[in-house]
């Protein structure tokens, strides 16, 4: 067989095989054929192509969702390096999860986000100790308003103990003392940052009573840290040594020491804290009970599930039997199937019938007080109420919603986030960051 060769002219192709050959003209020009599926036409500045069925070709242009922007690279206000125009998303799905307790500590906060929602028990408060009496008057009073505090896994605010020469609140032992409050029955661990010298013994004190009886404790040892627990008042006292020395004195503050929770201490963080005021003393005056819903908008609401009333005086009371007073007056709304907050003479009460002497039985015919003895008269009834007033604290039979005036919700930090108020325990729901969130479940379940 003969090899051919093609050769390309300016308006033809020759086809030759070394012998005579043959030339190929082409042809007019024939009709344009239909258009092939590409991007459909329409649209406006900004919309982007969608699928509209599982069908190939079936797109659509739509607006995008309030997650997704197009951004023109071309603009002289754009960040994006790409100079076409791309799609980006704004924010991943957002993973939540909860935390509570005494103080409600969660290690993987995401960076910036608004909490999702606060839920703050509101419990009355008693001053004192011991078994409450006439002869052991332990007050008790309840709350107009509250504080939420936020911050990262340091709990000590360095900046409210800059000057301990004038500015402290005890001294004890040449130590100059100021307080953090803490929470009760909890366990701490106080470091400081390596390499400082300054102030570098302190004093601890639970309520002005040394820590473990000792109290002393030097940060400048190698990886210095000392783990304690609080009280039933979780007020913590600490302090630095006072000198005459003026030079000395000047440097009689507390700094780059770390207070975070549990037993074990970590790297040293600088504070990071926010502080939340609420009130509600014009919506609901004072409160004993309850709790207090912040959410992700700032908006509050107050439940109030118990309220307070005083005996001071003889009016309503009469004798009943041989060792109880009646009094057949019963406070308005309260629910007498709960008698588990009752407080007797200022004193709070887990179970309050009949407990002590001259206590009170709360029932729903009435309030039975105790006579001290089978022979106390009225008279000597009347000046013991006179001198001590006899407070109860009851359930709501329906408790009482206020809606409160809006607050700016807190944010959480990146990492480790600490949460808790002044009046009882504490829920939070937050934005976790994706990452640390996952590690943690790993954890907990390869626990």
């Amino acid at each position: 067989m003969s090899d051919f060769f093609l050769t390309e002219t300016s308006d033809s192709f020759s086809l030759d095989d070394n012998g005579d050959g043959f030339s190929v003209f082409p042809g007019a020009k024939g009709e344009k054929g239909d258009p092939g599926e590409g991007v459909p036409t329409g649209g406006t500045t900004g919309q982007v192509l969608t699928k509209k069925t599982d069908a190939d070709y079936d797109t659509e242009w739509t607006d995008p969702s309030a997650d997704i922007t197009v951004d023109d690279a071309l603009s002289p206000t754009s960040e994006n390096p790409v100079q076409n125009k791309v799609v980006t998303l704004q924010k991943a799905p957002i993973i939540t999860d909860t935390a509570s307790g005494a103080i409600a500590s969660f290690p993987d906060g995401a960076d910036g986000l608004p909490m999702k929602s606060v839920v703050c028990n509101i419990e009355p408060v008693q001053e004192g100790s011991g078994d409450p009496s006439p002869d052991n008057i332990r007050p008790i009073s309840g709350w107009t308003g509250m504080t939420v505090q936020r911050t990262g896994k340091n709990l000590f605010d360095e900046t409210q103990y800059q000057n301990l020469t004038t500015d402290y609140e005890y001294s004890r032992d040449s130590y100059h003392c100021k307080s953090i409050q803490l929470k009760p029955n909890t366990s701490y661990t106080v470091s400081q940052r390596s390499g400082v010298a300054d102030s570098s013994v302190i004093l601890l004190l639970n309520n002005v009573a040394k820590i473990n009886n000792s109290g002393f404790f030097d940060l400048r040892s190698a990886n210095g840290s000392k783990s304690f627990t609080t009280d039933d008042s979780g007020c913590l006292y600490i302090g630095v040594l006072y000198s005459n020395d003026t030079a000395y004195n000047a440097r009689l503050a507390l700094c780059q020491i770390q207070i975070e929770l549990g037993s074990t201490a970590t790297a040293y963080e600088p504070f990071s804290g926010t502080t939340l005021p609420i009130s509600w003393q014009t919506e609901a005056g004072t409160v004993y009970g309850g709790n207090l819903t912040i959410n992700e908008d700032g908006s509050c609401v107050l439940t109030v599930d118990r309220a307070s009333v005083t005996y001071n005086s003889l009016s309503g009371f009469a004798a009943h039997g041989s060792d109880r007073w009646y009094h057949n007056g019963l406070p308005t709304g309260a629910d007498y199937s709960k008698r588990t907050q009752a407080i007797s003479n200022s004193a709070i009460y887990q179970d309050a019938a009949r407990t002590y002497r001259a206590l009170f039985a709360f029932g729903s015919a009435g309030v039975y007080v105790n006579k001290l003895s089978e022979g106390e008269t009225l008279e000597q009834f009347s000046a013991r109420l006179q001198e001590n007033p006899m407070q109860i604290c009851y359930f709501l039979a329906t408790p009482q919603t206020y809606t409160l005036s809006s607050v700016t919700m807190l944010e959480t930090l990146l990492g480790t986030n600490n949460i808790w108020t002044n009046v009882g325990d504490t829920a939070a729901t937050y934005s976790a960051d994706t990452k640390q969130f996952i590690i943690k479940k790993i954890a907990e379940l390869n626990a």
